[in-house]
């Protein structure tokens, strides 16, 4: 992968994404066949890499077991349970969700968050979340957080909306729309243990 050689980085892991739950454990680079969206891992010098665009997206740490966690959280994701599985494949393996570090990454601010019917669309989420045809989406993850015991100081979030600033970022539902849909272009974030 040319940007991996670019940072002088090992061949990463990844996933086919596929906006949903599944969150897998790793031990080898490579495109895991998984169907997944969450990876984790003890293994050191093994980038782990998701790629996203308006997508929410985790990195999260614990520095007692040394394991490390990515996670691309769309909204179908966020839905369907994404969070609250990427935290129990972390306590499945030893972890304490009171330990763990997690950051997240930019992407669509509320202004942006648009959907066509909200309890439709996301029927097993508090309305309070809802504003009018907005969704807080950020909101709705930081709660899913808090509700899996990761305590809230150990909670970090990028503000930046993907596409309020797509100037830095590529936006499907911003001005990159075909390029983020062919798939030609993506946001990506790498982490590894050393």
């Amino acid at each position: 992968m040319d940007a991996m050689s670019t940072l002088g980085l090992p061949e990463p892991a990844s996933l086919h994404q596929v906006h949903g739950p599944i969150t897998v454990v790793v031990t080898s680079a490579g495109i895991h066949q998984a169907q997944a969206d969450g990876m984790i891992t003890t293994t050191k010098n093994l980038p782990l890499i998701i790629r996203m665009a308006d997508c929410q997206n985790f990195v999260a740490y614990d520095p007692v077991s040394n394991t490390l966690g990515v996670l691309h959280a769309g909204w179908r994701g966020v839905r369907d349970g994404a969070i609250p599985a990427f935290i129990r494949a972390f306590l499945e393996r030893g972890s304490d969700a009171k330990n763990l570090l997690v950051c997240a990454g930019p992407s669509l601010c509320t202004a942006h968050a648009e959907f066509t019917n909200p309890p439709a669309e996301l029927p097993n989420i508090d309305p309070k979340f809802f504003q009018e045809k907005n969704v807080k989406l950020r909101a709705i993850a930081d709660d899913q957080l808090l509700r899996s015991g990761v305590l809230p100081q150990h909670m970090e979030r990028m503000a930046d909306c993907t596409k309020c600033q797509n100037d830095l970022y590529y936006s499907y539902r911003g001005i990159d729309h075909d390029t983020v849909a062919s798939g030609a272009a993506k946001n990506m974030i790498v982490a590894w243990l050393t």
